[in-house]
Protein backbone atom coordinates (compact mmCIF):
# COMPACT_ATOMS: atom_id res chain seq x y z
CA UNK A 1 0.00 0.00 0.00
CA UNK A 2 2.67 1.96 1.11
CA UNK A 3 4.07 1.60 -2.40
CA UNK A 4 1.67 2.66 -4.34
CA UNK A 5 0.80 5.54 -2.33
CA UNK A 6 4.36 6.57 -3.64
CA UNK A 7 3.84 5.99 -7.04
CA UNK A 8 0.76 7.49 -7.09
CA UNK A 9 2.38 11.36 -6.30
CA UNK A 10 5.52 10.44 -8.65
CA UNK A 11 2.80 10.57 -11.03
CA UNK A 12 1.50 13.76 -10.31
CA UNK A 13 4.88 15.60 -10.09
CA UNK A 14 5.42 14.26 -13.54
CA UNK A 15 2.02 15.25 -14.73
CA UNK A 16 2.45 18.59 -13.47
CA UNK A 17 5.69 18.92 -14.68
CA UNK A 18 4.74 17.94 -18.66
CA UNK A 19 1.99 20.85 -18.53
CA UNK A 20 4.26 23.67 -17.27
CA UNK A 21 6.94 22.58 -19.60
CA UNK A 22 4.42 22.38 -22.71
CA UNK A 23 3.17 25.97 -21.86
CA UNK A 24 6.69 27.09 -21.90
CA UNK A 25 7.15 26.00 -25.01
CA UNK A 26 4.08 27.92 -26.36
CA UNK A 27 5.03 31.20 -24.90
CA UNK A 28 8.64 30.73 -26.32
CA UNK A 29 7.84 29.94 -29.76
CA UNK A 30 5.41 33.07 -30.10
CA UNK A 31 6.87 36.07 -32.19
CA UNK A 32 8.48 39.22 -29.71
CA UNK A 33 6.40 41.36 -31.19
CA UNK A 34 2.81 40.13 -30.30
CA UNK A 35 1.94 41.87 -27.12
CA UNK A 36 -0.24 39.58 -24.30
CA UNK A 37 0.50 37.94 -21.05
CA UNK A 38 0.11 34.52 -20.89
CA UNK A 39 -1.65 32.38 -17.70
CA UNK A 40 -0.88 29.25 -17.85
CA UNK A 41 -3.13 27.23 -15.48
CA UNK A 42 -3.10 23.41 -14.81
CA UNK A 43 -5.25 21.59 -12.94
CA UNK A 44 -4.92 18.16 -12.39
CA UNK A 45 -7.25 15.79 -10.31
CA UNK A 46 -7.10 12.02 -10.02
CA UNK A 47 -8.52 9.27 -8.50
CA UNK A 48 -7.47 5.86 -7.41
CA UNK A 49 -9.08 2.88 -6.09
CA UNK A 50 -7.56 0.03 -4.23
CA UNK A 51 -9.26 -3.28 -3.98
CA UNK A 52 -7.98 -6.85 -1.88
CA UNK A 53 -7.24 -5.64 1.35
CA UNK A 54 -7.84 -8.01 4.05
CA UNK A 55 -8.38 -7.13 8.04
CA UNK A 56 -7.54 -10.04 9.97
CA UNK A 57 -9.58 -8.56 12.60
CA UNK A 58 -12.96 -8.57 11.15
CA UNK A 59 -12.66 -11.32 9.34
CA UNK A 60 -13.86 -9.82 5.93
CA UNK A 61 -12.85 -7.95 2.92
CA UNK A 62 -12.87 -4.17 2.75
CA UNK A 63 -12.21 -1.68 0.40
CA UNK A 64 -10.57 1.60 0.61
CA UNK A 65 -11.50 4.28 -1.56
CA UNK A 66 -8.47 7.42 -1.79
CA UNK A 67 -9.25 10.58 -3.77
CA UNK A 68 -5.81 13.03 -3.89
CA UNK A 69 -6.73 16.63 -5.15
CA UNK A 70 -4.16 17.92 -8.14
CA UNK A 71 -2.21 20.91 -7.62
CA UNK A 72 -2.89 23.81 -9.75
CA UNK A 73 0.39 26.06 -11.37
CA UNK A 74 0.26 29.38 -12.66
CA UNK A 75 2.83 31.47 -15.26
CA UNK A 76 3.21 35.18 -16.11
CA UNK A 77 4.58 36.64 -18.93
CA UNK A 78 4.45 40.47 -19.67
CA UNK A 79 5.28 41.70 -23.05
CA UNK A 80 6.21 45.15 -23.23
CA UNK A 81 3.80 46.55 -26.25
CA UNK A 82 0.19 45.66 -26.51
CA UNK A 83 -1.72 42.59 -24.07
CA UNK A 84 -3.32 39.74 -24.57
CA UNK A 85 -4.08 36.98 -23.02
CA UNK A 86 -3.09 33.11 -23.08
CA UNK A 87 -5.25 30.30 -20.71
CA UNK A 88 -4.06 26.27 -20.69
CA UNK A 89 -6.48 24.69 -18.55
CA UNK A 90 -4.72 20.69 -17.81
CA UNK A 91 -6.62 18.01 -16.15
CA UNK A 92 -6.22 14.62 -16.17
CA UNK A 93 -6.82 11.18 -14.59
CA UNK A 94 -4.42 8.90 -13.33
CA UNK A 95 -5.36 5.72 -12.27
CA UNK A 96 -3.69 2.69 -11.15
CA UNK A 97 -2.55 1.55 -14.20
CA UNK A 98 -0.53 4.87 -15.12
CA UNK A 99 -2.96 6.31 -18.03
CA UNK A 100 -3.08 9.91 -17.87
CA UNK A 101 -5.31 12.65 -20.42
CA UNK A 102 -4.59 15.86 -20.58
CA UNK A 103 -6.75 18.67 -22.46
CA UNK A 104 -5.61 22.32 -23.50
CA UNK A 105 -7.19 25.25 -24.83
CA UNK A 106 -4.72 28.37 -25.93
CA UNK A 107 -6.85 31.97 -26.76
CA UNK A 108 -5.33 34.90 -27.89
CA UNK A 109 -6.10 38.59 -28.43
CA UNK A 110 -3.83 41.64 -29.21
CA UNK A 111 -4.97 45.41 -29.55
CA UNK A 112 -1.70 47.28 -30.16
CA UNK A 113 -2.08 51.03 -29.01
CA UNK A 114 -2.42 53.16 -32.23
CA UNK A 115 -0.09 56.11 -32.18
CA UNK A 116 -1.49 59.61 -33.79
CA UNK A 117 0.19 62.27 -35.14
CA UNK A 118 -0.53 65.99 -36.34
CA UNK A 119 1.58 68.97 -37.67
CA UNK A 120 1.15 72.30 -38.29
CA UNK A 121 2.69 74.60 -40.42
CA UNK A 122 3.11 78.40 -39.44
CA UNK A 123 5.75 80.75 -40.91
CA UNK A 124 7.73 81.62 -37.96
CA UNK A 125 6.95 78.37 -35.91
CA UNK A 126 5.13 75.52 -35.97
CA UNK A 127 3.86 73.20 -33.23
CA UNK A 128 3.54 69.04 -33.95
CA UNK A 129 2.06 66.47 -31.37
CA UNK A 130 4.67 64.21 -32.81
CA UNK A 131 7.12 66.22 -32.08
CA UNK A 132 7.94 67.98 -35.23
CA UNK A 133 8.41 71.43 -35.59
CA UNK A 134 8.05 73.10 -39.41
CA UNK A 135 8.48 76.44 -40.98
CA UNK A 136 5.75 78.49 -43.69
CA UNK A 137 9.08 80.16 -45.12
CA UNK A 138 10.36 76.57 -46.52
CA UNK A 139 7.37 77.53 -49.44
CA UNK A 140 8.84 80.25 -50.50
CA UNK A 141 12.24 79.84 -52.13
CA UNK A 142 15.81 81.30 -51.42
CA UNK A 143 15.69 83.52 -53.09
CA UNK A 144 12.34 85.26 -52.05
CA UNK A 145 13.51 85.23 -48.94
CA UNK A 146 16.43 86.69 -49.46
CA UNK A 147 14.80 90.25 -51.33
CA UNK A 148 15.72 92.80 -48.24
CA UNK A 149 12.36 94.08 -46.15
CA UNK A 150 10.69 91.94 -48.32
CA UNK A 151 12.06 88.50 -47.24
CA UNK A 152 11.38 89.50 -43.57
CA UNK A 153 7.70 90.24 -44.49
CA UNK A 154 7.18 86.85 -46.19
CA UNK A 155 8.56 85.10 -43.18
CA UNK A 156 5.29 86.99 -41.37
CA UNK A 157 2.91 85.60 -44.02
CA UNK A 158 0.04 83.84 -42.36
CA UNK A 159 -0.03 79.78 -43.41
CA UNK A 160 -3.32 80.21 -44.67
CA UNK A 161 -2.34 82.83 -47.01
CA UNK A 162 0.87 81.63 -48.04
CA UNK A 163 -0.36 79.47 -51.32
CA UNK A 164 -2.12 83.06 -52.72
CA UNK A 165 1.26 84.93 -52.19
CA UNK A 166 3.31 82.30 -53.81
CA UNK A 167 1.39 82.19 -56.39
CA UNK A 168 1.71 85.85 -57.03
CA UNK A 169 5.32 85.57 -56.14
CA UNK A 170 5.77 83.46 -59.35
CA UNK A 171 4.60 85.22 -61.85
CA UNK A 172 7.58 88.40 -60.96
CA UNK A 173 10.99 88.16 -62.07
CA UNK A 174 13.71 88.57 -59.40
CA UNK A 175 14.11 92.34 -60.55
CA UNK A 176 10.67 92.45 -60.08
CA UNK A 177 11.06 91.60 -56.96
CA UNK A 178 13.87 93.79 -55.92
CA UNK A 179 12.28 97.00 -56.85
CA UNK A 180 9.09 95.39 -54.82
CA UNK A 181 11.50 95.18 -51.64
CA UNK A 182 12.39 98.78 -51.87
CA UNK A 183 8.65 99.98 -52.37
CA UNK A 184 7.47 98.74 -49.57
CA UNK A 185 10.73 99.85 -47.49
CA UNK A 186 10.34 103.50 -48.82
CA UNK A 187 6.35 103.37 -48.49
CA UNK A 188 4.87 103.41 -44.99
CA UNK A 189 2.04 100.52 -44.26
CA UNK A 190 -0.90 102.95 -44.36
CA UNK A 191 -0.15 104.43 -47.78
CA UNK A 192 0.03 101.12 -49.40
CA UNK A 193 -3.21 100.55 -50.38
CA UNK A 194 -3.09 104.31 -52.41
CA UNK A 195 -0.50 102.56 -54.72
CA UNK A 196 -1.99 99.57 -55.17
CA UNK A 197 -5.40 101.03 -55.88
CA UNK A 198 -3.16 103.11 -58.48
CA UNK A 199 -1.70 100.16 -59.88
CA UNK A 200 -4.78 98.24 -60.41
CA UNK A 201 -6.25 101.03 -62.67
CA UNK A 202 -3.47 102.79 -64.10
CA UNK A 203 -4.19 102.98 -67.81
CA UNK A 204 -1.18 100.77 -69.78
CA UNK A 205 -0.42 103.87 -72.03
CA UNK A 206 -0.16 105.99 -69.25
CA UNK A 207 2.30 104.28 -67.38
CA UNK A 208 5.84 105.43 -69.45
CA UNK A 209 4.55 108.91 -68.83
CA UNK A 210 3.69 108.97 -64.70
CA UNK A 211 7.45 106.27 -64.35
CA UNK A 212 9.07 109.56 -66.33
CA UNK A 213 7.37 112.46 -63.99
CA UNK A 214 8.05 110.17 -61.09
CA UNK A 215 11.44 109.60 -61.70
CA UNK A 216 12.66 112.49 -64.00
CA UNK A 217 10.97 115.66 -61.39
CA UNK A 218 11.95 116.94 -58.46
CA UNK A 219 10.21 114.50 -55.69
CA UNK A 220 9.38 118.17 -53.74
CA UNK A 221 7.73 119.25 -56.96
CA UNK A 222 5.16 116.46 -57.48
CA UNK A 223 2.44 117.02 -54.64
CA UNK A 224 1.70 120.61 -56.28
CA UNK A 225 0.89 118.25 -59.17
CA UNK A 226 -1.18 115.90 -57.61
CA UNK A 227 -3.34 118.56 -56.03
CA UNK A 228 -3.72 119.95 -59.67
CA UNK A 229 -5.02 116.58 -60.74
CA UNK A 230 -7.39 116.79 -57.70
CA UNK A 231 -8.76 119.94 -58.41
CA UNK A 232 -9.18 120.13 -62.34
CA UNK A 233 -12.10 118.58 -63.55
CA UNK A 234 -10.65 115.71 -66.16
CA UNK A 235 -12.38 116.93 -68.86
CA UNK A 236 -10.09 119.89 -68.91
CA UNK A 237 -7.31 118.51 -67.64
CA UNK A 238 -5.99 117.94 -71.22
CA UNK A 239 -5.85 121.55 -72.20
CA UNK A 240 -3.60 121.86 -69.64
CA UNK A 241 -1.34 119.72 -70.31
CA UNK A 242 -1.35 120.86 -74.24
CA UNK A 243 -0.40 123.88 -72.46
CA UNK A 244 2.62 122.51 -69.98
CA UNK A 245 3.57 120.16 -73.24
CA UNK A 246 4.01 123.41 -75.58
CA UNK A 247 4.72 126.35 -73.31
CA UNK A 248 8.58 128.25 -73.93
CA UNK A 249 10.77 127.70 -71.15
CA UNK A 250 10.69 132.04 -71.40
CA UNK A 251 7.15 132.16 -70.70
CA UNK A 252 7.12 130.22 -67.51
CA UNK A 253 8.05 133.21 -65.30
CA UNK A 254 5.51 135.45 -66.57
CA UNK A 255 2.74 133.40 -66.94
CA UNK A 256 3.77 132.65 -63.22
CA UNK A 257 3.59 135.99 -62.36
CA UNK A 258 0.79 137.04 -63.99
CA UNK A 259 -1.04 133.76 -61.98
CA UNK A 260 -0.11 135.56 -59.13
CA UNK A 261 -1.06 139.26 -59.89
CA UNK A 262 -4.16 139.35 -61.40
CA UNK A 263 -7.66 137.57 -59.47
CA UNK A 264 -9.59 134.69 -60.53
CA UNK A 265 -11.89 137.47 -62.26
CA UNK A 266 -9.36 138.96 -64.23
CA UNK A 267 -7.85 135.54 -65.08
CA UNK A 268 -11.64 134.00 -66.51
CA UNK A 269 -12.07 137.60 -68.19
CA UNK A 270 -8.64 136.98 -69.76
CA UNK A 271 -9.20 133.64 -70.53
CA UNK A 272 -12.52 134.35 -72.30
CA UNK A 273 -10.63 137.04 -74.70
CA UNK A 274 -7.79 134.68 -75.39
CA UNK A 275 -10.29 131.69 -76.62
CA UNK A 276 -12.58 134.26 -78.60
CA UNK A 277 -10.12 137.08 -80.29
CA UNK A 278 -10.25 136.26 -83.87
CA UNK A 279 -6.75 134.79 -84.49
CA UNK A 280 -5.80 137.77 -86.76
CA UNK A 281 -5.99 139.86 -83.88
CA UNK A 282 -4.23 138.24 -81.52
CA UNK A 283 -0.82 140.09 -83.40
CA UNK A 284 -2.76 143.51 -82.70
CA UNK A 285 -3.44 142.62 -79.12
CA UNK A 286 -0.21 141.79 -78.08
CA UNK A 287 1.18 145.10 -79.82
CA UNK A 288 -1.44 146.89 -77.68
CA UNK A 289 -0.39 145.37 -74.63
CA UNK A 290 3.74 146.04 -74.87
CA UNK A 291 3.10 149.61 -76.49
CA UNK A 292 5.73 151.80 -75.40
CA UNK A 293 2.44 154.38 -74.35
CA UNK A 294 0.41 152.40 -72.50
CA UNK A 295 1.48 152.95 -68.88
CA UNK A 296 1.27 156.86 -69.26
CA UNK A 297 -2.15 156.16 -70.94
CA UNK A 298 -3.83 154.32 -68.71
CA UNK A 299 -2.44 156.66 -65.52
CA UNK A 300 -4.56 159.35 -67.33
CA UNK A 301 -7.79 160.38 -65.13
CA UNK A 302 -10.50 160.80 -67.33
CA UNK A 303 -12.25 163.84 -66.93
CA UNK A 304 -16.05 163.12 -66.22
CA UNK A 305 -18.24 163.02 -69.32
CA UNK A 306 -15.54 161.20 -71.32
CA UNK A 307 -15.28 157.92 -72.61
CA UNK A 308 -12.60 155.51 -70.78
CA UNK A 309 -10.94 154.09 -73.95
CA UNK A 310 -10.70 157.62 -75.19
CA UNK A 311 -9.10 158.54 -71.70
CA UNK A 312 -6.61 155.57 -72.03
CA UNK A 313 -5.95 155.38 -75.99
CA UNK A 314 -6.60 159.08 -76.83
CA UNK A 315 -2.72 159.25 -77.32
CA UNK A 316 -3.07 157.25 -80.69
CA UNK A 317 -1.18 153.86 -79.05
CA UNK A 318 -3.40 152.29 -81.66
CA UNK A 319 -3.30 155.22 -84.16
CA UNK A 320 -7.35 155.23 -84.14
CA UNK A 321 -9.36 158.35 -84.25
CA UNK A 322 -11.76 159.30 -80.98
CA UNK A 323 -15.40 159.93 -82.31
CA UNK A 324 -17.67 162.74 -81.58
CA UNK A 325 -18.62 161.06 -78.64
CA UNK A 326 -15.25 160.96 -76.83
CA UNK A 327 -14.74 157.52 -77.01
CA UNK A 328 -11.83 156.01 -79.10
CA UNK A 329 -12.68 154.46 -82.55
CA UNK A 330 -10.65 151.28 -82.98
CA UNK A 331 -11.70 150.99 -86.57
CA UNK A 332 -8.71 151.90 -88.15
CA UNK A 333 -6.46 149.96 -86.05
CA UNK A 334 -6.64 146.72 -87.59
CA UNK A 335 -8.84 144.79 -85.09
CA UNK A 336 -11.83 143.22 -86.70
CA UNK A 337 -15.07 144.19 -85.90
CA UNK A 338 -15.59 141.39 -83.90
CA UNK A 339 -12.40 142.06 -82.00
CA UNK A 340 -12.83 145.53 -81.01
CA UNK A 341 -15.19 144.69 -78.25
CA UNK A 342 -13.31 141.59 -76.81
CA UNK A 343 -10.55 144.16 -76.55
CA UNK A 344 -12.42 146.63 -74.83
CA UNK A 345 -13.32 144.30 -72.62
CA UNK A 346 -9.87 143.45 -71.29
CA UNK A 347 -8.42 146.70 -70.91
CA UNK A 348 -11.52 147.79 -69.10
CA UNK A 349 -10.61 144.83 -66.82
CA UNK A 350 -7.24 145.23 -65.08
CA UNK A 351 -4.80 147.52 -64.82
CA UNK A 352 -2.17 148.96 -67.18
CA UNK A 353 0.92 147.29 -65.13
CA UNK A 354 -1.95 143.75 -65.42
CA UNK A 355 -1.90 144.60 -69.07
CA UNK A 356 1.91 144.83 -69.40
CA UNK A 357 2.56 141.51 -67.32
CA UNK A 358 -0.38 140.04 -69.80
CA UNK A 359 1.17 141.49 -73.15
CA UNK A 360 4.76 140.01 -71.95
CA UNK A 361 3.44 136.22 -71.85
CA UNK A 362 1.52 136.91 -75.27
CA UNK A 363 4.80 138.00 -76.68
CA UNK A 364 6.62 134.70 -75.41
CA UNK A 365 3.95 132.11 -76.67
CA UNK A 366 3.77 131.60 -80.36
CA UNK A 367 0.49 133.13 -81.91
CA UNK A 368 -0.70 129.81 -82.89
CA UNK A 369 -1.03 128.32 -78.72
CA UNK A 370 -2.21 131.85 -77.86
CA UNK A 371 -6.20 130.20 -77.85
CA UNK A 372 -4.54 127.11 -76.29
CA UNK A 373 -3.45 129.12 -72.90
CA UNK A 374 -6.96 130.82 -73.06
CA UNK A 375 -8.57 127.44 -72.55
CA UNK A 376 -6.41 125.97 -70.59
CA UNK A 377 -6.36 129.03 -68.31
CA UNK A 378 -10.46 129.10 -68.52
CA UNK A 379 -10.33 125.18 -67.36
CA UNK A 380 -8.62 125.76 -63.96
CA UNK A 381 -11.10 126.23 -61.13
CA UNK A 382 -10.34 129.74 -58.60
CA UNK A 383 -9.05 127.25 -56.01
CA UNK A 384 -6.74 125.49 -58.93
CA UNK A 385 -4.89 128.49 -59.97
CA UNK A 386 -2.24 129.24 -56.32
CA UNK A 387 -1.97 125.37 -57.06
CA UNK A 388 -1.08 126.13 -61.23
CA UNK A 389 1.49 128.34 -59.96
CA UNK A 390 3.06 126.35 -57.70
CA UNK A 391 3.67 123.60 -60.31
CA UNK A 392 5.34 126.31 -62.50
CA UNK A 393 6.98 127.20 -59.65
CA UNK A 394 8.22 123.72 -58.14
CA UNK A 395 8.87 121.77 -61.97
CA UNK A 396 11.89 123.27 -63.65
CA UNK A 397 10.65 124.39 -67.27
CA UNK A 398 12.71 121.53 -68.79
CA UNK A 399 10.28 118.98 -67.06
CA UNK A 400 7.20 120.79 -67.82
CA UNK A 401 6.48 119.22 -70.86
CA UNK A 402 6.74 115.49 -69.18
CA UNK A 403 3.92 116.42 -66.57
CA UNK A 404 1.98 117.92 -69.60
CA UNK A 405 2.10 114.61 -71.47
CA UNK A 406 0.99 112.97 -68.33
CA UNK A 407 -2.18 115.09 -67.91
CA UNK A 408 -2.87 114.38 -71.69
CA UNK A 409 -2.52 110.52 -71.32
CA UNK A 410 -4.08 110.14 -68.08
CA UNK A 411 -7.14 112.21 -69.14
CA UNK A 412 -7.62 110.71 -72.49
CA UNK A 413 -8.11 107.27 -71.21
CA UNK A 414 -10.58 104.83 -70.89
CA UNK A 415 -11.34 104.71 -66.83
CA UNK A 416 -10.14 108.83 -66.42
CA UNK A 417 -12.78 109.60 -64.16
CA UNK A 418 -10.98 106.75 -61.80
CA UNK A 419 -6.70 106.81 -62.47
CA UNK A 420 -6.62 110.64 -62.12
CA UNK A 421 -7.97 110.85 -58.46
CA UNK A 422 -6.06 107.66 -57.74
CA UNK A 423 -2.65 109.08 -59.02
CA UNK A 424 -3.39 112.71 -57.16
CA UNK A 425 -3.98 110.88 -54.23
CA UNK A 426 -0.47 109.03 -55.01
CA UNK A 427 1.27 111.77 -55.13
CA UNK A 428 -0.32 114.17 -52.28
CA UNK A 429 0.19 111.46 -50.09
CA UNK A 430 2.99 109.51 -49.94
CA UNK A 431 6.32 110.85 -48.60
CA UNK A 432 8.24 112.52 -51.40
CA UNK A 433 11.48 110.33 -51.02
CA UNK A 434 8.81 107.24 -51.68
CA UNK A 435 8.21 108.60 -55.19
CA UNK A 436 10.82 107.99 -57.00
CA UNK A 437 10.79 104.38 -56.03
CA UNK A 438 7.30 104.30 -57.00
CA UNK A 439 8.77 105.75 -60.71
CA UNK A 440 11.48 102.82 -60.84
CA UNK A 441 8.64 100.44 -59.88
CA UNK A 442 6.69 101.65 -63.01
CA UNK A 443 9.50 101.36 -65.49
CA UNK A 444 11.06 97.93 -64.45
CA UNK A 445 7.64 95.56 -64.19
CA UNK A 446 5.95 94.67 -66.91
CA UNK A 447 2.68 96.89 -67.45
CA UNK A 448 0.90 93.41 -67.34
CA UNK A 449 2.76 92.72 -64.48
CA UNK A 450 1.18 96.02 -62.18
CA UNK A 451 -1.70 93.83 -61.19
CA UNK A 452 -0.10 91.47 -59.88
CA UNK A 453 1.50 93.70 -57.81
CA UNK A 454 -1.23 95.72 -56.93
CA UNK A 455 -2.79 92.36 -55.55
CA UNK A 456 0.17 91.23 -53.51
CA UNK A 457 0.60 94.20 -51.69
CA UNK A 458 -3.02 93.76 -50.84
CA UNK A 459 -2.55 90.70 -48.83
CA UNK A 460 1.42 91.05 -47.80
CA UNK A 461 1.47 91.49 -43.45
CA UNK A 462 2.68 94.52 -43.94
CA UNK A 463 0.96 96.20 -40.78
Amino acid sequence: MLNHHKALASAILVTMSSGIAGVAAMTSGAPAATPGAVIVSLAHSQSTTASGSYSSRHGGASTTTTTAAAPTATVGVTSPVGSGTVAVDSGGTTTAGGTTTATGTVSSSSSPSPTTGTVAVGTTSGTSTAGTSTSGSATFSASQLAVPVLGDILRKVPAASVPDVSKLLSSLSSADLAVIGQLLGAVPPANLPLVGNLLSVLPAGSVPSVAGVLTGSPAAGLPPVGQLLSVVPVGNLTNVGKLLSVLPAGAVPNLSQVLGTLSPAQIQTLAQVLTTLPTADLPILGQLLTGSSLTSLVNSVLSPGTGLLSGLLGGGLLGGSTSTSGQLSLGTTGLSSTGIPIVSTLLTSMPASSLTLVGTVLSAVPTTQVPLLGRALGGIPATGLPIFRQVLGAIPAANLPVVGQMFVSMSGSAGASTSVPALGKVLTGLPVNSLPVLGTLLKTVPTSSLPVVSQLLAILPVG
